[in-house]
């Protein structure tokens, strides 16, 4: 046996032979194990399904998971779809998430990027969307990392009929402007049909 002054180092332990092969093959599945739980966190997982067509005049739609937060990986289109003569009204009730990297974006009409709209992420509420035609579209796209309690929208058709006033003056029908105005009966209602 050798002994060891204070500043020296203990030699080398050099282990060979049977012995120590035998200690390596029973440790292998329990490394095997340990390395596929590692590999498995860092792996994406399979994101729970969403999105689809949504047909109605009013409905509501939320990321997958809500409100107890979306999956990491998520890619999600929904298709909102009222009548020919509706505009749809898109209300965000609650957004919570990652900044910068899980994103809502928002289509007026098919979701193609000269549709683009609006782009959401954070916590910041938009003000009311709304379509120029019967047909809005979210796509929910999240990354691999953090995630949070998600988003929840209100939709509502709304029929693209406008009031004309006495003095020229021209509402959307059964709207009402920031200044708390409501478009109402007393004014002569005309009616547009909005190309699809």
């Amino acid at each position: 046996m050798t002994e060891l002054g204070g500043t020296e180092l203990p030699p080398m332990l050099l282990l060979t032979g049977e012995k120590t092969r035998r200690h390596r093959r029973r440790d292998l599945p329990l490394l095997l194990l340990l390395l596929g739980l590692l590999v498995g966190d860092l792996c994406p997982s399979k994101a729970e399904s969403c999105g689809g067509v949504v047909q109605g005049l009013n409905g509501t739609i939320e990321s997958p998971g809500f409100p107890h937060g979306y999956p990491n990986y998520a890619n999600c289109t929904w298709l909102i779809i009222t009548g020919e003569r509706n505009r749809i009204q898109l209300t965000f009730v609650t957004l919570a998430l990652e900044e910068d990297f899980d994103i809502v974006s928002v289509y007026d009409g098919q979701p193609l990027p000269g549709n683009l709209k609006m782009r959401l992420s954070g916590f910041m509420l938009p003000s009311p969307i709304v379509s120029s035609g019967s047909i809005l579209a979210l796509w929910f796209t999240t990354d691999f990392a953090v995630s949070a309690q998600g988003f929840k929208a209100v939709y509502e058709g709304k029929t693209t009929c406008w009031c004309l006033y006495s003095d020229g003056s021209m509402m959307m029908f059964g709207w009402t402007t920031e200044g708390g105005v409501t478009a109402n009966e007393s004014c002569e209602v005309l009616c547009h049909v909005c190309p699809v």
